[in-house]
């Protein structure tokens, strides 16, 4: 695959040169959360934070995301929002955040005029918008997954790596997530610094915040009760094994994961499955995370273990008020 990885590595620079020769100017500012590889690096908690964040600062902000895998092709704002439609992140970042507009549209220029003129926003926040060339940014942040930062190194589809690793010079701050994983987190910072002498390096990791039954986020549960018997995981994200650690981190007593792939569309087919397995093997208890949780709600009847919802938070562990400091200095200017 080395061949097809140069030509696709040949086309990006390429094309982000032509996107990015003169890019669209919104009236409001505009911080871009984003990564340079495929698959989960955090994006979504990263969003959820920079979202409250900016509210408690007085902005009134609006999120920009293109949904993807959402059965709905027309670019639109939706009212009748469901996860099929909006996609699965954008309704679970939709039901957690009141009053704040998800726009999805995989225009990102016509989401943001939509979102000053519909809803006057005057912060935008772009999500999985680092490869957005044609839009000016007031603040790139990248999302790295500190367990596995890039991969080997290449290209799609040899390897995760959506850009080159030169184009990590755009970036404003780097967020490094899942640093529990990390093998080698200073090596790490080490190596970002000298690829980008200038950009905020910042480490956080994914903090469970608790349960709560599916269908009812409203209804907290308490630990003990999910940890009364053995567990079944079920999951269809991007790093199913950070979504189990913070399971085993609360002393779950993990007895099967069922690891589907990342914005999986649960069907009947995987409830019968994991009936059939959690029968065989006497399990009464089912966790999943909040971005499942919106589409198995739909199959929740036909689920026979009772099913929990673990809360996910990123916390930032390392240059917290550095971070803040530079959004409000972004926002201000």
């Amino acid at each position: 695959l080395c061949a097809l990885s140069l030509l696709y590595g040949l086309l990006i620079v390429l094309f982000s040169m032509v996107r990015g020769f003169k890019p669209a100017v919104l009236q409001a500012k505009v911080i871009s959360v984003g990564n340079i590889t495929w698959g989960g690096t955090g994006k979504t908690p990263l969003v959820e934070l920079l979202a409250g964040f900016l509210r408690s600062e007085g902005r009134n902000i609006a999120i920009l995301t293109r949904g993807y895998k959402r059965a709905v092709s027309r670019d639109r704002a939706l009212a009748d929002a469901s996860a099929s439609r909006m996609g699965d992140e954008p309704y679970m970042l939709s039901s957690k955040l009141k009053n704040v507009p998800v726009i999805v549209n995989g225009d990102r220029v016509k989401a943001g005029i939509e979102a000053q003129q519909l809803h006057k926003a005057d912060t935008l926040i772009l999500d999985d918008g680092f490869q957005q060339w044609g839009l000016q940014k007031d603040l790139d942040i990248v999302a790295i997954d500190a367990g596995n930062p890039f991969g080997n190194k290449w290209l799609i589809p040899r390897g995760i790596l959506r850009e080159p690793l030169s184009a990590l010079k755009r970036a404003d701050v780097f967020v490094l997530t899942n640093i529990d994983a990390a093998v080698d987190l200073a090596g790490l910072k080490a190596d970002l610094a000298v690829r980008n002498p200038s950009a905020l390096i910042v480490a956080a990791r994914h903090k469970p915040s608790g349960f709560y039954r599916l269908g009812n986020a409203s209804a907290p549960c308490s630990e003990e009760t999910v940890r009364s018997g053995p567990a079944a995981l079920v999951s269809g994200i991007g790093n199913p094994g950070s979504f189990r650690r913070a399971a085993e981190s609360l002393r779950i007593r993990v007895a099967h994961a069922f690891v589907f792939p990342d914005h999986h569309l649960y069907s009947d087919s995987d409830v019968a499955s994991i009936n059939d397995c959690a029968q065989a093997l006497g399990i009464k208890t089912i966790i999943t995370t909040e971005k499942d949780a919106v589409k198995l709600a739909f199959f929740a009847p036909l689920i026979e273990p009772e099913v929990f919802v673990l809360r996910v938070e990123l916390e930032i562990v390392d240059n917290k008020e550095l971070f803040y400091d530079r959004l409000r200095c972004v926002c201000s200017s």
